[in-house]
């Protein structure tokens, strides 16, 4: 297994499964807090964003968001592209 393409959701697994019952709700805060504020960045920035453009072009935007991350994905970290 090549640590330089360990992705997320293995790193989250292995910090809850290295960690001993008593400290997993640590982790899953920790990990969920770190979800949540990226979550909430990104619609803040899209809310702010909607106040300078419209919607078709955030829409267009945000559809190029979706189909450019799994290619910067396998690009830069080497990861394979579903077909689903």
């Amino acid at each position: 297994h090549n640590p330089k393409n360990h992705d997320n959701k293995n790193m989250v697994r292995d910090d809850i499964q290295n960690n001993n019952n008593n400290n997993n709700n640590h982790v899953i805060w920790r990990w969920g807090g770190e979800l949540g504020l990226w979550m909430f960045l990104g619609f803040a920035w899209q809310a702010i964003g909607l106040q300078y453009t419209t919607a078709q072009k955030s829409a267009f935007l945000l559809y190029l968001n979706v189909k450019f991350v799994p290619l910067l994905a396998a690009t830069l970290y080497g990861h394979s592209i579903s077909a689903v």
